[in-house]
């Protein structure tokens, strides 16, 4: 662990919050979207000839695409790239999403701290990392003299055990702990049992991208701290759908048809999850609207590049081919940019909604929003149901089951035993 982050989660108890504290962090990350404004913040305040603090700890990242980018941002990454250049900075221009987060200088196995005026890095988090939040104008200190001001809130230890059941995905385990976290703490995630990186990594994402705590990293425990461990039995999990501070059990749930499908957004939307989308909906045919939303263009590119299985179906070819339409990539669903979610002209009723975006769900306030795993929400999209043994079409009236090789949907999946 660095020096700069065990003096921030050393500062006060676990269960309380520290003072703030002057802390040096290991990277700052200068991003495209706040980056010019640090740096325009820098100069007015400390001059232009201003010497940088600790060059090796700045990392100035780009993620415009400059074929269609409009000209202030291409300006932006020209501003960002001079200032690398001038001062001698790491610099890195990757479009899209970007699998190794936003911190590819953070090694694995190390715990740094880490400061950026965008959200906390999941990649980063997952390797221990923290991600501390600051504005513009912190960047621009952090530049000249090195070091912030930060103020830890409570720490809330939460330990993982066993490992998730077949029928099970990471995104079963974030719905069923995002109620038990704590408001505005940071969550320490122990999962010993995990042999799966990347399921760490996913974890983090989500929790990060819809859970009340503050901030979220993965790491052994300290042993010479004490406070209360949050315990999650993984093996335990079953197929579920979150519905604000609440995880229902898909078997236990009522019958209930579903009005709208929604899979995918930035943090739900990358090319793994919407490959557990397509091994359910290869073949067969959705019964309500559903929209495929990948994460960014990136993985828009990808959608005819990686394929079901060996031999089979690109995923474009399988969600057309199931009915599903294809999205805007990135936030437009959980901020209902697209309108997915506006009832009929003239019709009072809420509809229900199954999406696995986890952000921002709350703007839907005329839906009811419930979020579940890419692979629970393709099977209730192929039946237009949730806790039905039969599909029905819009008119109510049953239609026969719709099978393939992998898939029974009348017998099998998460609504089978309700």
């Amino acid at each position: 662990m660095s020096s700069a982050l065990q003096t921030l989660l050393l500062a006060a108890p676990f269960d309380s919050p520290s003072e703030a504290i002057w802390v040096e962090p290991d990277l700052v990350i200068i991003d495209d979207l706040h980056g010019p404004t640090a740096l325009r913040l820098l100069a007015e305040h400390f001059g232009t000839r201003t010497p940088i603090a600790h060059p090796r700890r700045i990392h100035v990242v780009s993620t415009i695409d400059l074929d269609s980018a409009l000209p202030d941002r291409r300006r932006a990454h020209e501003a960002l790239g001079e200032f690398a250049d001038q001062h001698e900075l790491i610099f890195t221009h990757q479009i899209g999403a970007c699998e190794e987060g936003c911190a590819p200088m953070a090694p694995r196995g190390n715990e740094w701290l880490i400061a950026t005026a965008r959200k906390a890095d999941p990649a980063a988090a997952a390797r221990g990392c923290i991600s501390i939040q600051v504005q513009p104008m912190d960047l621009a200190c952090l530049l000249a003299r090195g070091r912030t001001w930060a103020r830890r809130p409570p720490v809330q230890r939460v330990l993982i055990e066993g490992q998730l059941p077949a029928d099970t995905s990471v995104h079963d385990l974030a719905i069923a702990m995002r109620p038990q976290l704590s408001s505005g703490a940071w969550a320490c995630i122990h999962w010993p049992d995990s042999d799966d990186e990347s399921q760490v990594l996913s974890l983090c994402a989500l929790l990060l991208g819809d859970s009340p705590a503050q901030n979220i990293f993965a790491a052994g425990f300290q042993q010479e701290i004490d406070g209360v461990i949050l315990s999650v039995n993984a093996a335990e999990l079953a197929p579920s759908l979150g519905e604000g501070e609440v995880a229902h059990r898909v078997s236990t749930m009522e019958p209930t048809d579903v009005d709208r499908v929604y899979i995918g957004s930035c943090t739900t939307g990358s090319v793994a999850d919407l490959c557990l989308a397509a091994e359910v909906l290869v073949g067969g045919r959705v019964h309500v609207p559903t929209v495929i939303a990948p994460a960014s263009m990136h993985d828009v590119s990808l959608l005819r590049e990686v394929h079901v299985a060996e031999g089979g179906p690109n995923l474009e070819t399988v969600f057309r081919e199931a009915g599903c339409d294809l999205g805007l990539p990135g936030c437009a669903g959980c901020v209902n940019a697209i309108g997915d979610m506006e009832r009929p002209s003239g019709d009072d009723a809420t509809l229900t909604v199954v999406a696995t975006a986890v952000a921002n769900v709350s703007t839907r306030r005329i839906a009811r929003v419930l979020t579940a795993s890419p692979s629970t929400a393709a099977r209730i999209a192929l039946v237009g149901r949730i806790g039905s043994r039969q599909p029905h079409d819009v008119a109510g009236r049953a239609r026969p089951a719709v099978r393939h090789d992998q898939l029974d949907v009348a017998s099998a999946g998460p609504g089978a035993d309700s």
